[in-house]
């Protein structure tokens, strides 16, 4: 396996562990009747590695499975400036400064797309990733992670 690979792995085992830990998932689930055991992939598309998440019963578990409800795509930067809840910004005239970085900017900006069965609710998936897992899970990430 690749560096990157690796450093995929890795990041990706550090969210599941920190949302088990410092997340009250079993809350979320209540206030969004998120209870049908969906999962979820989140699929590295510069390094074709994926991760599928399933919660159920107050946890996130990563398991094998060939047919996920809904799929995040989006590359390792992506996911890397996600953690660090920044994204370096140029602009026109050769400005340089750090931008806040969410998964709705990152989804904006074309970085980031949730691909979902017809019958799902992929803008759902996305407003419940932005406003509850990732406001509540990435800054004890990035604590974890030295950020």
């Amino acid at each position: 396996m690749s560096f990157r690979g690796k450093l995929a792995t890795t990041l990706l085992k550090t969210v599941q562990q920190v949302i088990n830990k410092d997340i009250d998932i079993k809350r979320i689930q209540n206030r969004y009747h998120a209870d049908k055991g969906r999962i979820l992939r989140l699929y590295l598309t510069d390094i074709k590695q994926h991760a599928n998440f399933k919660i159920e019963n107050g946890k996130v578990s990563m398991i094998h499975c060939d047919n996920p409800n809904a799929e995040i795509q989006l590359n390792l930067d992506c996911l890397i400036n996600l953690i660090d809840g920044k994204i370096k910004v140029k602009e026109q005239d050769g400005t340089v400064y750090m931008d806040d970085y969410t998964p709705f900017d990152a989804w904006r900006r074309g970085e980031l797309m949730i691909r979902a069965e017809e019958s799902e609710s992929w803008l759902s998936d996305l407003t419940l990733l932005n406003s509850e897992i990732y406001r509540e899970a990435f800054p004890s990430i990035r604590a974890k992670l030295g950020k």
